[in-house]
């Protein structure tokens, strides 16, 4: 059933290069699948743009994805598998990197921390580490 959405916004966003049919499929499907960690996913993603969109309505869209990840295992990450695991660890980049934007540190150590519940692929890992370096780093240079 959810395939069958992102299918469709697929098609509409990158095939027809028509966003507004694209976010209203992501909605209809959202309306029918309202916990759909991967529909919040695409949805987050369509918003954001690839940096061209609202980045704040974006994180707020990346947020439900979470707290749907997080109602999917009953609070407990490590029982999340499969897609849902997955789709989640993109999540939790994006959180990351929003939060890191932000200096917020404590934010992206809240990431890493769930990404190694879900064990998110290496190069996730990876990458919210280096955006705590990056928030120690930046946190330093300011303080001094």
């Amino acid at each position: 059933n959810v395939d069958a959405w992102t299918t469709a916004w697929h098609a509409a966003n990158n095939m027809m290069k028509d966003r507004a049919l694209a976010e209203e499929i992501l909605n209809e499907g959202l309306k029918r699948n309202p916990d759909s960690i991967e529909l919040l996913f695409y949805l987050g993603r369509h918003v954001y743009d690839r940096g061209k969109g609202d980045a704040a309505a974006a994180e707020r869209v990346f947020a439900q994805a979470r707290a749907a990840g997080l109602k999917a295992c009953g609070g407990d990450l490590s029982r999340l598998a499969g897609k849902d695991a997955e789709t989640l660890a993109f999540v939790l980049d994006y959180l990351s990197a929003f939060a890191e934007k932000r200096g917020d540190v404590a934010t992206v150590r809240t990431c890493l921390a769930e990404a190694e519940r879900i064990n998110a692929v290496p190069v996730i890992m990876e990458a919210i580490r280096k955006r705590i370096c990056i928030g120690e780093k930046n946190s330093r240079e300011i303080a001094n």
